[in-house]
């Protein structure tokens, strides 16, 4: 199939398999081009494996057996690095569109670490408080464990994943790193008290919990 199309097409449908959903100006944003818009009409007029999401013909998706064609193809043809960019494209344009999600898939999926770890903490609050919290550590699971030990804030988040996932040893490593760490913050403080008394709990050290959960809300309060 793609090579009966042009050159122009297929660059075009190569680039554009690194999206889940396709729309007109993220197509845009993600090939260089203007003219997406009719470029997936012309597509779906061909019935080349595109299925439209939306009565408006504003989404569209690949067919899943062509979007997986697509990606092997693009691998071979643009390599690790071009790939890569097109994932920040995409995430720029999701993140000039409100839509953090997916701005910060597609930055996690470009590994551009800095720039992701950027968009986790300033969304990550939100999720939090709306109490989404499988979604920030799904964002954390696709996060290098280095790079979220340089973070306290991230690195609490993970913590408090790992004991939910049962990993327990592994939150207590993480935890022990970060007690190392230096914050004048009350909050912070309060809260690797609180995260220690959690360990302690688990350790049937029921003295040691009250001793450190007292610390905790003695720092809690005071702020």
């Amino acid at each position: 199939v793609l090579l009966k199309q042009s050159e122009e097409i297929r660059d075009f449908l190569l680039k554009t398999s690194v999206l889940e959903w396709l729309s007109d100006p993220l197509c845009d944003a993600v090939t260089g081009r203007n003219d997406s818009r009719d470029v997936l009409l012309n597509l779906e007029r061909g019935q080349l494996f595109i299925v439209p999401l939306d009565e408006s013909r504003q989404w569209y998706r690949y067919e899943h057996l062509f979007a997986d064609l697509l990606r092997h193809q693009c691998q071979t043809a643009y390599g690790i690095e071009k790939i890569a960019t097109l994932h920040r494209q995409a995430s720029q344009w999701y993140e000039d569109n409100n839509l953090p999600d997916d701005a910060i898939y597609h930055i996690l999926t470009a590994q551009d670490w800095d720039r992701a770890v950027v968009l986790i903490i300033e969304h990550g609050e939100k999720k939090r408080q709306r109490g989404e919290f499988m979604t920030l550590f799904h964002w954390l699971q696709r996060l290098p464990e280095q790079v979220i030990l340089s973070h306290p804030q991230l690195s609490i988040d993970y913590i408090q994943y790992l004991s939910m996932a049962g990993q327990v040893k592994a939150s207590e490593a993480i935890l022990k790193n970060l007690e190392k760490v230096t914050e004048d913050d009350d909050s912070f403080k309060g809260t690797i008290y609180a995260l220690q008394a959690q360990m302690a709990w688990r350790r049937h050290d029921y003295p040691l919990v009250e001793k450190l959960a007292k610390k905790a809300l003695s720092l809690f309060t005071a702020e």
